[in-house]
């Protein structure tokens, strides 16, 4: 590997990549998850679109998808507030009940 430097950037590139997509789908399933037991929010139908819709409006966004495999600070603390925001979420949502 120390022979292909581009061959290591596009591993960790991917490796980043991933780690983002996994992050925005977790937010987008708490986001689902938390709405649809909450009556008063929104109907259980479109509750449970909540999480697609967040996914289709991200993916359509320039910077999102172009910044996702950027090895840029913003982009590392992105997958921890992405996190952070889907326990808040799943938590509110467990108090409630």
């Amino acid at each position: 590997l120390a022979d292909h430097p581009l061959a290591v950037q596009m591993v960790a590139r991917g490796i980043l990549l991933t780690l983002v997509c996994h992050a925005w789908f977790r937010m987008a399933s708490s986001s689902a998850s938390s709405s649809s037991n909450s009556a008063s929010i929104s109907t259980s139908s479109s509750s449970a679109w909540r999480g697609t819709y967040l996914l289709l409006i991200t993916a359509v966004q320039f910077h999102m998808p172009f910044y996702a495999s950027r090895m840029l600070p913003n982009t590392f603390a992105l997958i921890l507030v992405l996190h952070a925001y889907s326990d808040w979420l799943l938590e509110n949502n467990n108090t409630n009940n």
